[in-house]
């Protein structure tokens, strides 16, 4: 029972690292875009694109550092995941 809760622990942080990954990317694609647009057409042609591009930014960066925790996370386990599994192999 052990190794199954673990195993559904693994996954679970598994998919949280690659849902955190995926809106960490949409939201600095979703800054760059806006003000891109910002740049191109001026605050004039849309003074909300400029908002909500800042908005994406500080998103980013406020989402970055949970990101970054989960990602190191995922690492941390993949490599002991490794190892154990390489311990399993020469034991046998």
């Amino acid at each position: 029972m052990k190794r199954a809760a673990r195993r559904m622990a693994r996954a679970a942080g598994a998919v949280l690292t690659a849902a955190l990954a995926g809106l960490e990317a949409l939201l600095a694609w979703s800054w760059r875009q806006g003000t891109l647009y910002v740049s191109r057409y001026g605050r004039a042609e849309n003074p909300y694109a400029a908002e909500d591009a800042d908005i994406a930014g500080i998103c980013a960066l406020l989402l970055l550092p949970l990101c970054l925790g989960a990602l190191a996370w995922a690492a941390r386990e993949t490599v002991l995941w490794w190892k154990t599994r390489a311990k399993a192999r020469t034991e046998r």
